[in-house]
């Protein structure tokens, strides 16, 4: 089962022995080590199948979330990025990106144990590797989802990745109140799931304490980076959710190593999504693989990266870069020697575009576009020469080219 924060969504009315009582947290326990806290939706509340939120881990993965989405059979297929907003006690609490599950789906409601029984009694059901013999059904459409057939009808798997960097203070809330408010922004229509939080701070410590969390990587410049992001959205009142892209590894020097490469923008501020991106593109960071840690070598807003021979670093920049008007193109090229970052040469315009064009050609695609980064037409007062806003109302400056050359990021970077 790979590290996931997924959603349960249970088909049924879970009550009875062994099973989960609706509108109170929960223990679970089970073979192979699992363990868990969950909740169910109030049927008599919803109206439909209930659905079930747990935290749980399993003994070859950390602790994360479960939930499955009750399906009618002929219903459409999944998106392929589902957004969900808690709330507690009627304040945000958080944002989480859910994906469906392309492999087995999680244990059954049946595999749950009563609170006072977790200790002793294991779930009834086969594990998760063991689903698919279960009457696994796929959703039209939906190229592999888990799904399964239950006597209520088809239940579906989401699933969204678990960071405790990022769902700490989720956890904590969730302790602390009284109820929560799940909504789930589907594009067939938004789902508000409303949860008890009566035994939560019980069951969620007892599983904290229990199943191991995600190891915090080591002289990874994402953490660093993320930990910034968090806590800048946190300053505006708000949380982060990721998107895929976030960390890239290239080799930008060609000296054989793994550099990376943060995107900014795909980490997602609830607040302001547009808090690293305006006219100019995305803030974007480079970082050199260097004496076990990495170092940083530029970090500034681009429209779009491309990895060249003999350790060139290509930059598509707002037009201004070039003394054009914003919207039109502009490409400045960098040679990575060490820890040098020296500008060699510059296209704009006509010239710059063909060479952006050739650069996806050879590589099949777009590999150096980013999260919302492509160019934006700049307004008539833009090309007048006055500021152009951001969507949140900041004024967007000319880019800035003032790399980090030599700045050292320790290997136990993040660690603090």
């Amino acid at each position: 089962m790979p590290l996931l924060a997924v959603f349960a969504f249970c088909a049924g009315a879970l009550t009875g022995a062994g099973g989960a009582v609706a509108g109170a947290w929960e223990m679970l326990a089970g073979e192979g080590g699992t363990a868990g806290a969950r909740v169910c939706e109030d049927p008599a509340e919803s109206g439909a199948a209930p659905a079930c939120l747990a935290l749980t881990c399993t003994g070859d993965a950390p602790l994360h979330y479960e939930i499955r989405l009750p399906a009618s059979a002929g219903s459409a297929p999944p998106p392929d990025r589902l957004a969900a907003e808690f709330s507690v006690d009627g304040r945000a609490a958080g944002l989480l990106l859910f994906e469906p599950v392309r492999d087995a789906p999680a244990p059954g409601p049946a595999e749950a144990a009563r609170s006072g029984e977790a200790d002793s009694e294991p779930m009834a059901d086969a594990p998760v590797a063991d689903a698919a013999t279960k009457g696994e059904a796929e959703m039209p459409g939906s190229e592999g989802a888990a799904t399964e057939e239950g006597e209520e009808g088809r239940v579906l798997t989401l699933a969204a990745p678990y960071d405790p960097r990022l769902h700490a203070p989720l956890i904590g809330q969730l302790r602390r109140g009284n109820r929560a408010r799940l909504t789930l922004q589907d594009p067939a229509g938004a789902r508000v799931l409303d949860l008890s939080l009566r035994g939560s701070s019980r069951t969620l410590a007892a599983v904290l304490s229990t199943c191991p969390a995600p190891e915090r990587p080591v002289g990874d410049p994402a953490a660093a980076v993320l930990d910034q992001i968090i806590r800048e959205c946190g300053e505006i009142g708000g949380s982060v959710a990721m998107e895929p892209g976030f960390e890239r590894r290239e080799d930008l020097d060609g000296d054989g190593r793994e550099d990376v490469v943060i995107d900014y923008a795909a980490a997602v501020c609830s607040k302001m999504h547009s808090l690293y991106c305006g006219s100019g593109g995305c803030t974007v960071g480079f970082f050199l693989a260097r004496d076990g840690g990495f170092r940083r070598i530029f970090s500034g807003v681009i429209r779009g990266y491309a990895v060249r021979p003999g350790g060139v670093l290509a930059l598509d920049l707002h037009g201004s870069a070039c003394g054009l008007y914003g919207f039109e193109a502009c490409r400045k090229e960098f040679r990575i020697a060490d820890d040098s970052f020296a500008l060699v040469a510059e296209y704009a315009g006509a010239e710059a575009e063909a060479r952006m064009a050739a650069d996806r050609a050879r590589a099949g695609g777009k590999p150096g576009d980013l999260a919302q980064a492509a160019p934006k037409q700049d307004s008539a007062a833009a090309k007048a020469g006055e500021s152009e806003p951001k969507a949140g109302g900041a004024e967007v400056p000319a880019p800035t080219l003032t790399p980090s050359a030599g700045e050292s990021l320790p290997s136990d970077l993040g660690q603090g």
